[in-house]
């Protein structure tokens, strides 16, 4: 995954400076450095634009294929910055050397297709779809095709839950954002079986789902399962609750857990989700043993007493084929009741967290351990890692317990690097409460403000006055304006 982080951040480096280097732009700018011929649109240099009512002509009357390649000249990343649409049966391709970024509508209007290709099928390069970006299907008939693979186009949860029940390895996407108020509150988790398949979003949104229920899982999707992967969907306005009390559950807002190799890819979650007594209980996912990269989530997470309760995950356990949460934020007020474990960003963390901030309110309940980012630290599969990352919102604990600026209680012993605490907002001294880590450093606000933390990659983060409140920000996974 490595491949995908580092081809989007030079995605995002592109769409500040349009055009841009090694890379062929689709924009309101005069066609340049761009060839369209016999169907296929190609660079004739490095850094190229077509203009996308040029590109709406072409696809007008014929089906059309813009890559990156072209003679002689080999450019690196397709990227879409201005809004395109068209309305009859012919197909648009996208074909990159290494990426592709969408950072504007892109609406088909009749019965067409969208053929996407990125470098060695996606394995290396990464197809995106940033904030700002999404596509959209007016008609279910139509062609999506990402590396090769072809997925089924529907529009409601229910379609959705219907079709995955049918095949849960298949691949599917949401054609439209969908808004779930009509569907009222569900009972279970609306996705109840394990998924195992390829779920695409395309940028859309599903707002206002409600769930009440009693299940050992709770969530959109009740379980992502090995090898699958969530990609490019956003939640927003959701309330998920199973205040069980009586046994072990995961609740998230998007999953409530996920399997080994599992990928969660530029998912956003914002609203409440509550669980009970010995629960975890994230506000992106319940748990996770899989690979949470370029997501985020904000709003409210509660669990009940002996709870594991984290802004974006509950509970983040290495599985045997490793586990990660990479260049993601949670911006989410974490509760917990008593003896829980509650942090801003992960409730537990026994894995790699790395390039992550949180900004939420923690607060733990009597004998619990409460940390900034992560509420308990530990080691239990010698795999523990976190590097690169700060918080910023308070943190409170009743009597009992650990309280820190940054995690809880950490039993790492060295596993935190280059990490930071914000004393101005936390008001402890102490980025952990049960130990001193030489790998974590507080940091007052106006310091954060100042200049990136010591160790933070300029490529990774950026800082601005008008982003984040003038703190760190991910380039690639920025905070909504």
């Amino acid at each position: 995954m490595i491949g995908k982080r580092t081809a989007f951040a030079a995605l995002t480096a592109i769409a500040a400076s349009v055009p841009a280097h090694a890379a062929v732009t689709i924009s309101t700018a005069v066609t340049q450095n761009m060839t369209c011929l016999d169907g296929v649109c190609a660079p004739t240099a490095t850094e190229a634009v077509l203009n996308v009512g040029d590109l709406e002509n072409l696809l007008a009357s014929s089906n059309v294929a813009v890559t990156t390649t072209g003679a002689g000249v080999e450019s690196d990343n397709l990227v879409v910055s201005a809004g395109l649409s068209w309305s009859n049966s012919n197909s648009l391709t996208f074909d990159a050397h290494d990426s592709v970024s969408i950072f504007a509508p892109v609406s088909i209007t009749g019965v067409a297709g969208l053929f996407v290709v990125t470098n060695d099928g996606g394995k290396n390069g990464v197809f995106s779809i940033a904030s700002g970006g999404y596509v959209t299907f007016a008609n279910l008939s139509s062609t999506l095709n990402i590396n090769n693979e072809s997925y089924t186009l529907e529009n409601s949860i229910a379609a959705l839950a219907i079709a995955m029940a049918g095949n849960s390895q298949g691949r599917f996407a949401l054609a439209n954002s969908y808004d779930a108020s009509a569907d009222g509150t569900y009972s279970s988790s609306p996705i109840a079986n394990e998924f195992l398949g390829k779920f695409d979003g395309l940028g859309n949104t599903i707002s206002n789902l409600s769930i009440d229920a009693v299940g050992t899982r709770v969530a959109a999707f009740i379980y992502a399962a090995d090898s699958g992967s969530i990609e490019h969907l956003l939640l927003t306005q959701v309330s998920v609750a199973d205040t069980t009390k009586t046994f072990l559950g995961a609740v998230g807002g998007l999953t409530g857990g996920t399997g080994s190799q599992e990928l969660l890819f530029q998912d956003f979650v914002s609203g409440t989700v509550v669980g009970g007594n010995k629960y975890y209980v994230g506000e992106l996912a319940g748990s996770n043993e899989g690979r949470i990269l370029e997501s985020s989530a904000s709003g409210a997470v509660v669990g009940g007493s002996k709870s594991y309760v984290g802004g974006l995950v509950g509970m983040n356990e290495c599985s045997s084929k490793g586990t990660d949460i990479e260049e993601s934020f949670a911006n989410a007020a974490a509760t917990g009741g008593r003896r829980s474990n509650v942090g801003g960003l992960a409730g537990g963390n026994s894995c790699i967290i790395g390039n992550s901030y949180s900004t939420g309110a923690v607060a733990g309940g009597e004998f619990s351990n409460a940390g900034g980012l992560i509420g308990y630290n530990a080691d239990t599969s010698g795999q523990s890692l976190v590097r690169f990352s700060y918080e910023n919102g308070s943190v409170k604990a009743r009597v009992g317990g650990f309280r820190g600026g940054f995690v809880g209680e950490d039993l790492t012993f060295g596993g935190i690097r280059a990490s930071y605490w914000d004393t101005t907002t936390t008001g402890l001294k102490e980025g952990a409460g049960n130990v001193d880590e030489s790998g974590m450093k507080g940091r007052t606000t106006t310091q954060f403000m100042s200049r990136l933390p010591l160790g933070f990659n300029t490529s990774i983060w950026g800082q601005d006055s008008g982003i984040n409140n003038g703190f760190p920000y991910l380039l690639a996974n920025p905070p909504p304006n």
